[in-house]
């Protein structure tokens, strides 16, 4: 099957989920039924190569080799799951690639890391604008801030182990996620306070949680427990789905959505 046959079921799949939860509470809670939840699950996936490099940067200030690591991921881990969908959206994936290529060059070879790293970030917007057509909008936005601290708080879990942090990188990734979330929040802040203060006041004090738990690059003795982070995360995930209308995507598990796919092709197979 076609990558963009596999990527609409996906689609399909996310948004049947999403639909699955029922309707609103009476309230005047903002509408999300127009959101792409395959625009979302991408440019969250785009955005994760910016927590990557955002890492990699303080490490290599620090004199930390792993600054290497990070920078790679982009390109090892974000590339091959957005380039085809990019271009299939009439975007330029050739320079997305290359920007990645020239960040790990550059933290390799001790250049303009920052520089490379800005360059970068504008290839992504570019390539989200072209996946997303409005990735201004508050609503997909904060859905992408929202699937962005999930995935933070995966990573957590992943890096936790007998009370202690006990895979670094893992613990890293979900540092640099969070990073790139705030960074993403900054732009919708005052959307969410012309809602509700109260609830901006919230979200702030969930990014605070989540914070202390990624205090550093270098993970802390005394790790935060993962109900804190999971808890922080799902918070903020809320708050922007009542004031922005952002659409979670708490199916966007690669292992859930891969089962469900898996299902809807056997459906699919039958069928036919």
């Amino acid at each position: 099957m076609r990558r963009s046959s596999i990527a609409l079921l996906a689609a399909l799949t996310l948004t049947a989920a999403g639909c699955a939860d029922g309707g609103g509470d009476g309230g005047e809670r903002p509408a999300a039924a127009s959101l792409d939840p395959e625009a979302i699950t991408l440019g969250s996936t785009l955005w994760q190569a910016r927590g990557h490099q955002l890492v990699a940067l303080e490490l290599l200030a620090d004199g930390d080799g792993a600054a290497a690591t990070h920078a790679a991921h982009p390109i090892e881990e974000v590339l091959s799951s957005v380039e085809g969908e990019v271009e299939e959206h009439g975007g330029d994936a050739a320079a997305l690639r290359t920007s990645f290529d020239s960040f790990l060059t550059a933290v390799q070879d001790g250049e303009d890391a920052q520089a490379a790293a800005e360059q970068s970030r504008s290839a992504i917007e570019e390539a989200e604008e072209a996946v997303a057509g409005n990735p201004g909008d508050p609503a997909y936005r904060g859905s992408v801030v929202a699937a962005l601290l999930g995935t933070a708080a995966h990573e957590y879990e992943e890096a936790l182990g007998d009370g202690e942090i006990s895979l670094t990188v893992e613990y890293q990734d979900g540092y640099g996620f969070v990073r790139a979330a705030r960074e993403l929040y900054e732009g919708i802040a005052a959307d969410v306070e012309g809602v509700s203060t109260e609830e901006a006041e919230e979200i702030e004090d969930a990014f605070g949680t989540l914070e202390e738990a990624f205090p550093t690059p270098e993970p802390p003795a005394a790790p935060a427990p993962l109900e804190n982070v999971e808890g922080a995360a799902e918070l903020v995930g809320h708050e922007l789905e009542e004031t922005v209308g952002a659409q979670p995507l708490e199916s966007a598990d690669p292992e859930e959505v891969f089962d469900r796919i898996d299902s809807l092709l056997g459906q699919i197979l039958t069928e036919y």
